[in-house]
Order: structure tokens, then C-alpha cells, then sequence
């Protein structure tokens, strides 16, 4: 077994978007944050204590759950953390399993002629409250199972089959080939204590990884260890004696069944809500991982639940961004590229995004070719997006006529538009037309407004992760509430549905912007959006802006916001192309970092600036204008004829040159 999973476990994709460029997961894997979970008025919170042991994932108030769920976001790293488990589990127990191999399976048998005609009793030291009707009973009380081996199985375990099967418990047991683990066991580069604790996986005679999407309509755990792993391992000849062992050992030895995507698995449609063991295999422990969304539904019951916790992504983002790119680059330029890559997350304030594995992959890997360099957060959330429908639908097709120049490309979005657009629509009407307090989180009555409460709409948006779910907090009623997987990405799906929809700006969000007095500075990010999707729809949203700003007490923090804004917004356009960029500004804060680009802004807002504040003590030799300008110039030259509004003028430096004359409070 410990072969099978070295073989099937070992390795994981570097890039979301290509599952055929793979390194050992042992290499890239990195510690995760992860924190228990508390039931609080009918729902599942969040507490603020850090899980660092498996011990403290096993056990709660040192007693065994029996039902463990770890729940994550899309590409959290929920599948890698199992992976990451039962491959310890291989290395923890090479000795046991060594031990192991010589168990006399007559001990079995004559164990079973004794009960096969009475009853046994055992006292379970993991209670579990299977459902409710159990709810009230004494979990200390020892569970009556009846055994009964028909006379040809007890038969069949006294003949010659015995030490087949004795056989197959060893090469089940054993790997035949452990230098192969072991090399990989031995590059891991996490060198923190997190999760160290692997001597807690010993107490587990075997650990069985189930990846349920690919078990459709089956319920039965046994079953499908039968068709995942047994099948996988064994010829047809030998499967049904290695079954039967199976069957045996999990009766009476305690296992830990691993069952991965508890959200992405379609059960057989009746009262089955969860994979089941049968009440025999009372000394198992299923250890699930899900999407939020799939608790919240509210179709498995709290009687059901043993211990919740929450996956929120890596400890060490930039330590895995380093070893991705260090399969990605020469070994000579790895730590210059790194230091640019840090530079570039903070610059473009993309670090709450790479806590997760998947969207840090897809950072590191456009980084790697390039993209980086444009400094574009439109390509990056299309990276994004390509990932997450790619999940729910992996169908490739590319645009004929795109409709953006972010799109041109793409693989997985043009077989998913309709479904893209609908999910944009909402994002939209969500931010701009909902209340505020529902904006980002809302209920089912959302969806039926634009059809995403159909089962094929939503369980799309769910699958593919660009939705969330969680069950309201409330002892009358379940209730589940969404939300999109991050709001960036509401934004960013907001942006593209204005840059869909010509009449958008006019009709609803200036009625937003007259709403709500401070919203110029609320949606800025769907702002810098637009401008990389569509620049003309952005010097419209631009000078509306500035309007509603200029209508503002001009506090000084609200000036430098918007200088701020029209500044990413502009190198969001020149990232993707666009020239000749007009976005409305009328105070400006310059210095050695913004000061090309924000002299580009300048030239077509001189006519409209209430002040100018320039502090640059560097030398202007050899800089570019910004990541995705190749422009470099040894002076910068503001030139303040036109001028009629000019209220503020401070100039610091050695290398700034200014034109024209004031006179009678302007300049001429």
C-alpha cells in the first residue's frame, strides 16, 4: 500500500492550469494554517485557536472523534494536507508494518469460530454520536455486534487460502520498494514543527486515502476502498482474498479512512449525506475535507459532526513561492527573481491572495513567464478564473473575438461564458445595487434573482469554488448564506460586467455614488479593474469619481487615496496596453516611485490641479516609469502655464524643472 501512495500521492501539480508539469509533494509542501472550530447558536465558528498537532485533530478533551472535517476554500491545500498525511503515515509506521507482517491469521479465524454463535462485546474508546436518536444514550455503554461467518468462509480461512491471504496482508503492508519514499521523504524543505507530531499516526494499523469525486452513487466505505485501493493494487485473482483481509482487519484494528472532496462527491440521492461505515468497523475514524458550502447546506447533522476545523491556507507563502520558482528559473537568477517577485506582491498589496496554495501557484507561474514584469492584476484574476472553471468544467475552447484583450488566450472561460456572465451580473448588482450590509454575504433569494439557485447553476458556482457557502448561525431554522470566493474576485468579476454593459455607469452607479458620499473610495478596486478590462469605461467612471471627490470635505487622507487609486488604476491600463490613458486627478503626491507615471497622469490634468507635491531627492538616472514601461528619462518637466487651479505647490529635489511664472495666485 505504502508503494500505491508513493506512487499516486507523491506528486502534485506546480500550476493549477497544467497537471502535467508535477513535483513531490514532499518538496513543495509547506505548513498550514489551520484552526478548530466551535458549534455556536446552530453553526460552525471560527475560533482563534491555532491546530499545530494531529493529536489535537484526533482527539478532542482526550477522547477519539470518530468523524473529523476539515473544510477550506478552493485550493486552500485540504487534498495536499491529506497527501501529506498518509504519506507520513507510510514513514511513521515502517517499523510497525515490519512487525506486522508475521500476524498469525489463525488468531483471526479462531476469534471468529468463537463468535460466530454468540455475541461479542466492545467497549469503543473513541464514543461518537452516530445519529440523533442516539443523542441520549450512554456512550460509555459497550456496543452488542453479532458476528456470523457463514461455514464456507470459516472454511475458507482454514484452508490452504490462509496463507495466500496471510501473503497478500504482507505486500499489502509492506513497500516493496521503500527507497523510492524514502528519497521523497527526504527533500522536504519545511523544516517547522507544525504537524510533527507523526508518532500520533501510529496508533492506525493502515490509513486509507479515498478521493471521492471519483466514487459517484457509492456510499459505503468498504466499497469503495474495494474499488479505489484493492482494485488498484491487486489482480483480479487475488482481490477478493485481499477484501476479505480488509474486512477483518477493520473489524478489529483501528484505521483512519481519508475521504478527500466531500463537496465534490454525488452520494446515491436518498438519506445517505455522508460516506458510511457499517457499525462493525466501530473502531475506524473518517477524516473528510470539504468547502464550506457543503456543511452549510445543512443536510449533515451536528450528531453526525465530532470535530470541524478550518484549512485558511500556508504559514510560509514566500518560502513556497521561492521553491516553486526555483523549478521555474536557473539556479543563478532564483534569488534575484524572488526578491522581485516579494517586491511585486507587496507592491501591487497581493498578499492576502497567496496564503492559498492554488492562487499562489498561478502568481508564481505567470510570474515565471513574464507577466509579472506588466504588473497586471487583470491577467492574474483571469489566471485565477481559469483555474477555478476548470474545476467544474474542463472543456477547452479559446475566443474567436474576445471580449477583452485580457481574455485573448484563455482555455476554460469561452466553454463557460454563459455561466461566467450570470455569476459577473451578480457581482455587480451585488456591490452597486444591494444594501451594503448584503453585499457580500447573501442568501438563496440572491441566486433566484438571476437563476443561480437552479441545481446545475449552483452546484457550478460551488464546484468550480467561485462561490462559498456557510450555515447561518441560528436555532430556528437553516439557513445557508454565499459568498464569492474572495470579494477581490467580486470585484474583478463586477469590472468585467461593466465593461459588458455600456450603460451601467450612467444608469446605476452614479445613483450608488450619490448614495453613498465616501463610495468614490469604496470601489477603487473595481475601478483599477476596469481600467485594465476597458480604458474608455474607465475615464468615464474616472471623472465621476472626481466629481463626487471634489463634492467631498477634501480631507487631506481622501486627497492621497485618490492619488493612489488614479495611479494604479493608469499602470493597471498601460499593463494591458492601452496608451493615451485620461484619468481625471487633481491633486498629486509625487516621489522617487510614481513619479513618471504620475507626470504621464499630470500632462492631462494640469488644467484641473488644486495641488502639486513633489518629494524627490534620487538622482532620475535610469528609471522606468513603472513594471510595465520601458521608459526611461534623465529629467521630468511639469510644465505649469495651464495651471488655473493650482491652490498647493511644494517642490523637493535636484532633478525637477518647472516652467512658467506665477502671478496673481497663478501661474503664467
Amino acid at each position: 500500500m505504502k508503494k500505491f501512495y508513493n506512487d499516486n500521492l507523491s506528486h502534485v501539480p506546480i500550476s493549477p492550469l497544467n497537471d502535467n508539469v508535477d513535483e513531490k509533494l514532499l518538496d513543495l509542501y509547506m505548513s498550514p494554517k489551520i484552526f478548530s472550530m466551535c458549534k455556536d447558536k446552530g453553526a460552525f465558528t471560527q475560533k482563534n485557536k491555532r491546530v499545530t498537532k494531529y493529536k489535537d485533530v484526533f482527539q478532542t478533551d482526550n477522547k477519539m472523534n470518530r468523524r473529523i472535517f476539515l473544510q477550506g476554500e478552493a485550493g486552500s491545500g485540504k487534498t495536499t494536507f491529506l497527501g501529506k498525511l498518509a504519506l507520513e503515515w507510510c514513514k511513521s509506521t515502517s517499523s510497525h508494518m515490519e512487525s506486522s507482517k508475521n500476524t498469525d491469521l489463525k488468531t483471526i479465524d479462531d476469534q471468529n469460530k468463537l463468535s460466530s454463535s454468540s455475541t461479542y462485546h466492545e467497549q469503543s474508546d473513541m464514543p461518537c454520536a452516530w445519529s440523533a436518536t442516539n443523542d441520549d444514550s450512554d456512550t460509555s455503554t459497550a456496543s452488542t455486534v453479532t458476528t456470523e461467518l457463514s461455514d464456507k468462509s470459516r472454511a475458507s480461512f482454514q484452508t490452504t487460502e490462509e496463507s495466500d491471504i496471510s501473503s497478500s496482508y504482507e505486500s499489502f503492508s509492506e513497500d516493496s520498494d521503500s527507497s523510492c519514499y524514502s528519497q521523497a521523504i527526504g527533500h522536504t524543505n519545511n523544516s517547522s514543527n507544525i504537524f510533527a507530531d507523526v508518532d500520533a499516526l501510529q496508533d492506525y494499523i493502515f490509513v486509507f486515502y479515498i478521493t471521492l469525486r471519483n466514487l459517484v452513487k457509492r456510499f459505503e466505505v468498504h466499497t469503495m476502498i474495494k474499488e479505489q485501493i484493492i482494485d488498484s493494487i491487486y489482480s483480479e485473482d487475488d482481490r477478493e482474498k485481499a477484501y476479505r483481509l480488509v474486512n477483518e482487519i477493520m473489524k478489529r484494528e483501528r484505521c483512519l479512512v481519508l475521504l478527500d472532496g466531500l463537496d465534490e462527491w454525488a452520494g446515491s440521492g436518498d438519506h445517505h449525506n455522508l460516506p458510511t461505515l457499517v457499525s462493525v468497523f466501530n473502531q475506524c475514524v473518517m477524516f473528510m475535507t470539504t468547502r464550506p458550502w457543503k456543511l452549510a447546506e445543512g443536510k449533515v447533522k451536528h450528531s453526525e459532526i465530532d470535530a470541524v476545523f478550518q484549512l485558511e491556507g500556508i504559514n510560509e507563502p514566500f518560502e513556497l513561492s521561492r521553491i516553486i520558482l526555483s523549478r521555474l528559473v536557473a539556479k543563478a537568477e532564483l534569488e534575484i527573481k524572488h526578491k522581485a517577485f516579494k517586491r511585486y506582491i507587496r507592491n501591487q498589496k497581493l498578499r492576502k491572495l497567496i496564503s492559498s496554495p492554488m492562487m499562489l501557484s498561478v502568481i508564481v507561474c505567470s510570474y515565471a513567464e513574464g507577466i509579472e514584469l506588466k504588473g497586471s492584476k487583470c491577467e492574474i484574476y483571469i489566471l485565477l478564473l481559469e483555474s477555478l472553471l476548470k474545476k467544474a468544467n474542463s472543456e477547452m475552447r479559446t475566443f474567436e473575438q474576445s471580449p477583452s484583450p485580457c481574455f485573448r488566450g484563455t482555455q476554460y472561460i469561452q466553454p463557460n461564458m454563459e455561466r461566467l456572465n450570470r455569476l459577473a451580473e451578480m457581482a455587480f448588482h451585488l456591490l452597486f445595487v444591494n444594501a451594503k450590509e448584503n453585499s457580500l454575504v447573501f442568501n438563496i433569494t440572491e441566486l433566484k434573482k438571476f437563476k443561480m439557485d437552479e441545481r446545475k447553476q449552483q452546484d457550478f458556482a460551488l464546484k468550480s469554488g467561485i462561490l462559498s457557502a456557510k450555515l447561518t448561525a441560528s436555532t430556528l431554522r437553516s439557513l445557508s448564506s454565499f459568498m464569492f470566493i474572495h470579494k477581490s474576485m467580486q470585484e474583478f468579476l463586477a469590472a468585467y460586467h461593466i465593461a459588458c454593459n455600456t450603460n451601467l455607469i450612467d444608469d446605476i452607479i452614479s445613483i450608488y455614488l450619490n448614495r453613498h458620499p465616501k463610495a468614490y473610495l469604496d470601489i477603487s478596486q473595481v475601478f483599477i479593474f476596469l481600467c485594465g478590462l476597458d480604458i474608455s469605461y474607465a475615464e468615464k467612471l474616472s471623472r465621476m469619481m472626481h466629481e463626487r471627490h471634489a463634492l467631498d470635505t477634501n480631507e487631506y487622507s481622501n486627497n492621497h487615496m485618490c492619488n493612489r487609486i488614479v495611479l494604479a488604476g493608469y499602470r493597471e491600463a498601460n499593463a494591458n496596453g492601452y496608451s493615451n490613458i485620461s484619468l481625471k486627478l487633481s491633486h498629486f503626491y509625487i516621489n522617487s516611485n510614481n513619479i513618471i507615471d504620475l507626470h504621464k497622469i499630470w500632462e492631462n490634468n494640469a488644467a484641473n490641479a488644486i495641488e502639486l507635491y513633489i518629494d524627490d531627492m534620487k538622482p532620475f538616472e535610469n528609471r522606468r516609469t513603472s513594471l510595465a514601461n520601458d521608459e526611461c528619462a534623465s529629467q521630468i518637466t511639469f510644465d505649469l502655464h495651464s495651471c488655473l487651479e493650482l491652490k498647493i505647490l511644494h517642490l523637493t529635489g535636484r532633478c525637477i524643472l518647472v516652467k512658467g511664472k506665477y502671478q496673481k495666485g497663478t501661474f503664467v
